[in-house]
């Protein structure tokens, strides 16, 4: 079964929790024009999620996805290590994720035209399940990077 969110729901920007008795794969996709991406996805929450590649070239979008499944609101604290140091902008600092909702952070508006950093998401309080969806352009003739997450119980 194939379940659009974008199209069932009206939002690209949705996250769903699939839940039954029985045995379930369930993969999400991401398209986009000229491709698509496709992995399986989490089965658990983590109070700390860790992206070791992300790249936020001209030719690049990076946008990471904070899906919040349970009853109550969540905060994260995002940080990125870059070669100069760690960095924590002030507007990553106390994101708030409402009970049942996704919120996505696009992280070349606060961390622009970097070739490589690694990021991560620590929760203050509640829990989150978190993802990064890279994409290239191709205007860039550089070879593209990607990352997966890493998340830690």
């Amino acid at each position: 079964m194939v379940f659009d969110v974008a199209s069932q729901l009206g939002s690209a920007a949705l996250s769903v929790m699939a839940e039954s008795d029985a045995p379930l794969v369930v993969e999400h996709r991401f398209t986009f024009e000229g491709g698509a991406d496709q992995a399986p996805c989490s089965t658990f929450s983590s109070d700390r999620w860790y992206f070791p590649v992300v790249v936020t070239t001209r030719d690049s979008t990076a946008r990471l996805n904070l899906f919040n499944p349970f009853p109550g609101d969540a905060s994260v604290d995002i940080e990125a290590a870059l070669e100069t140091g760690v960095r924590a902008p002030e507007e990553l600092s106390g994101v708030v994720v409402p009970a049942g909702s996704t919120r996505v952070i696009n992280l070349e508006e606060h961390l622009e035209r970097h070739e490589q950093f690694s990021v991560t998401v620590e929760t203050r309080s509640g829990g989150v399940v978190a993802e990064l969806a890279q994409r290239f352009d191709g205007s860039n003739k550089g070879v593209a990077c990607q990352g997966s997450p890493v998340g830690s119980r």
